[in-house]
């Protein structure tokens, strides 16, 4: 099944903060570059929730964010995707 939204990788992420539920992995990182970043950019980084699923029956929870990086002028200058991994113990 596949859960959906922000709100359950906080209830994830905040319950692996605890102690309660498990451990948090990171599983994959990719760039991907418009134009080379140099010495001096003003950069402003946006970050989203991009995705929430679950594998085996809900034992690995993933969220995969999204981080929409800008200059001073608004153009995009990269994009960054990554992945947690909640482990849940039960």
């Amino acid at each position: 099944g596949r859960c959906h939204g922000e709100r359950d990788h906080r209830h994830a992420c905040q319950e692996q903060r605890d102690g309660s539920a498990g451990k948090l992995l990171h599983a994959e990182q990719s760039f991907d570059y418009d134009r080379p970043i140099v010495a001096g950019d003003s950069l402003r980084f946006d970050e989203r929730v991009a995705d929430v699923y679950e594998k085996k029956g809900g034992a690995l929870i993933f969220v995969v964010i999204e981080t929409v990086v800008r200059d001073g002028s608004g153009a995009r200058v990269c994009t960054i995707r990554h992945t947690e991994v909640v482990r849940m113990t039960v």
